[in-house]
Parts: C-alpha cells; sequence; structure tokens
C-alpha cells in the first residue's frame, strides 16, 4: 500500500504494480528449477544435509562448490548480523519508550550473548537442529507473538473501543486550548 500511495501519477503506479507482479515469478522459476534437479537425484538426496553441495557434487564442479560455500557463508554472515542489530534496535526502543538511552556496553553485551546462545545451539549440528530446533522456535514464536497478541493486543484493542464518543482512545494534549 505504500508503495501505491506515494507514487505520484497514475504511469508509476502502473509500473510499480507490473514490476511487483513480475517479482514472484523471478524468485519462484530458481526455485522451482533447483526442486527439478533434486528430484533427479531423489533416493540420494534425502539422505544429504545440505542438498544443494551434494547436486554440486553430482555436478563434478570443484568451482561452483567453494563459490555456493563462500556464498553460503556471506549469507550466514549477514543474516547473524542482522539479526543481532535487530534485537539491540528492539532494545533500544524499549528505552527510548521509557524516554532514556541504551548504555553502550550494552549492545556488545547483547551480542555477545546471542554469539554464545548461538554456540550452544550449533552443538546440535545441522540436521539435529532441524529435527528438533524448528518445533522449538515454533513453541518460542507463540510465546513471545502469538499469546501477547492474543491478549495484550486484544486487551488495548477493546480499551480504545470502550473509550469516549469524542475521544480517539489515545492519550495526549487537547487540540484547541
Amino acid at each position: 500500500m505504500l508503495g501505491i500511495t506515494s507514487r505520484s501519477s497514475r504511469h508509476s503506479c502502473f509500473a510499480f504494480a507490473t514490476w511487483t507482479r513480475g517479482a514472484g515469478p523471478i524468485a519462484i522459476i530458481p526455485g522451482f528449477l533447483f526442486y527439478l534437479s533434486m528430484v533427479g537425484q531423489y533416493p540420494q538426496v534425502l539422505e544429504q544435509a545440505v542438498p544443494a553441495n551434494f547436486l554440486l557434487q553430482v555436478l563434478g564442479s570443484r568451482a561452483f562448490q567453494i563459490v555456493f560455500q563462500i556464498v553460503l557463508f556471506g549469507t550466514l554472515i549477514e543474516t547473524g548480523t542482522g539479526m543481532i542489530h535487530g534485537v539491540n534496535e528492539r532494545i533500544a526502543s524499549v528505552f527510548r519508550e521509557r524516554n532514556d538511552t541504551m548504555p553502550r556496553f550494552l549492545r556488545p553485551a547483547v551480542a555477545l550473548g546471542l554469539l554464545i546462545a548461538g554456540t550452544i545451539i550449533a552443538r546440535f549440528g545441522l540436521i539435529g537442529l532441524i529435527a528438533r530446533g524448528y518445533g522449538t522456535i515454533t513453541w518460542f514464536f507463540l510465546a513471545v507473538f502469538v499469546v501477547p497478541i492474543l491478549t495484550i493486543g486484544i486487551w488495548k484493542m477493546r480499551g480504545r473501543a470502550q473509550a469516549p464518543a469524542g475521544s480517539t482512545g489515545t492519550e495526549g494534549p487537547s487540540q484547541g486550548t
């Protein structure tokens, strides 16, 4: 919605909508081709921890395997860095809501704590992490995201719905005085 509402002309809205419609197939086609190549190696590919590396091994291209591992390593670093930054920013936003600043020592302490937790989790290994981790992550997601939205979120929405007729349900200075 933001993309369409911030456009200045009908032509730019049409171009934006056309581009976004093409983004889905562009993302899906490589995944579909990867799936087709895995089907060709059907029984053996099920036992592989990293099916993409197995397919590159079947191709017999050591250079592609090395490039793939470098790209995968870079992606893992980028994802981990983004996650650590996101957690730090979330903690900083809590401090800002309280009209306070996040202590300088806390950012590296959070990063170090997350790295230590990641090191402990990595001991499961890739297959064990997938086998055990996704179920645990699902319960964690339910506890941290779904339950608060279904309790606190509904409670706050009901509070706004029951606000007096002339108010917006939010507190703040009155206008016009």
